[in-house]
């Protein structure tokens, strides 16, 4: 059992910290929800919980991420350590990927199929049952079983794909004649993946046709979303379940897009918009915008709208 010391979880810390209580020789073995905690958990605490001092109260753990929002007295930190951070999350997560998670070791799978021509860097994990076509994947990258990566496919460094993942398929892109019959528009652009990304299961990315379909760097794709061809994402975007990004698409830099979301094909969002859950996109939505609503709409207009038809509601029963 491996014993993670108060000392080495403080000093993973890069972020301005201070700590209370009695336990600073305290160690930890494990990670577990708050409720489950034994004396060797690590814990963190929600800053936005409304019963963080019960819980605190009450939990076994002794090791304790929180922000300073919490009111503390002598028994709240009794043979307890208290390590105070502005985002009590975003550190938990450092310390338990450095200490608890379990990292793939690098190395291809023998059934997985690689084309002759792929250029994969050798600190680089591809599962089983994978396919790698004539594609470039970066350093530290790791694809898990079942993906399927087309052809002109390129991948940065640090990049994390999860099973069922297709990468690089041909778009739904036509056109018809006067007969009404339908004739496939060649897709002869690919996928650029920037460093940092993580797609996660069951997701689909579209080459372009003429150019390229970009997903930015540190950008995180949830599963099950659809992104078309020539969609142009930005740096650090969070693409929730089940998102539909129509072609040609273009987001700016830390957008969110939240989950059930649908964008019309040619949309143009902003940095740092949000698009709220189960939202059709038919304009484009400017810098730091909240939209929400079929068709989508700022959302101080939507309140109102909102507001209009509870009040008709009420006034016809």
């Amino acid at each position: 059992m491996r014993k993670i010391s108060f000392e080495s979880i403080v000093n993973l810390i890069s972020y301005e910290y201070k700590t209370h209580g009695n336990g600073i020789n305290n160690y930890v073995t494990n990670v577990k929800p708050a409720s489950e905690a034994d004396e060797f958990t690590l814990i963190w605490i929600n800053p936005l919980r409304s019963d963080k001092e019960k819980l605190l109260n009450e939990t076994k753990a002794n090791v304790i991420i929180c922000d300073d929002s919490l009111q503390l007295n002598e028994f709240d930190i009794h043979n307890k350590v208290l390590i105070q951070v502005k985002n009590p999350k975003l550190v938990f997560i450092q310390i338990v990927t450095r200490f608890f998670v379990e990292k793939p070791i690098y190395g291809i799978h023998p059934s997985a199929i690689i084309h002759n021509e792929a250029v994969i860097d050798e600190n680089v994990y591809i599962g089983p049952l994978t396919y790698i076509g004539r594609s470039k994947i970066g350093e530290g990258t790791v694809i898990y079983g079942n993906v399927h990566i087309y052809d002109n496919v390129t991948i940065g460094k640090n990049v994390t794909i999860e099973a069922g993942c297709s990468i690089g398929a041909t778009g739904y892109n036509f056109a018809k004649d006067e007969n009404g019959k339908l004739y496939k528009f060649p897709h002869l652009g690919g996928v650029i993946i920037e460093d940092d990304v993580d797609i996660q299961a069951l997701s689909v990315i579209d080459k372009g046709v003429l150019e390229d379909t970009i997903i930015g760097k540190g950008t995180k794709i949830d599963s099950c979303c659809y992104i078309a061809h020539n969609c142009k994402i930005g740096e650090n975007n969070a693409i929730i379940g089940h998102t539909m990004l129509s072609g040609s698409v273009k987001t700016g830099k830390n957008c969110w897009i939240s989950p059930g979301a649908i964008v019309r094909d040619g949309i143009k969002i902003d940095s740092d918009s949000f698009i709220g859950m189960g939202s059709i996109v038919v304009s484009e939505v400017k810098q730091n915008s909240i939209v929400m609503g079929n068709p989508a709409r700022p959302i101080d207009e939507m309140k109102i709208i909102l507001n209009k038809f509870k009040t008709f509601i009420k006034n016809e029963k």
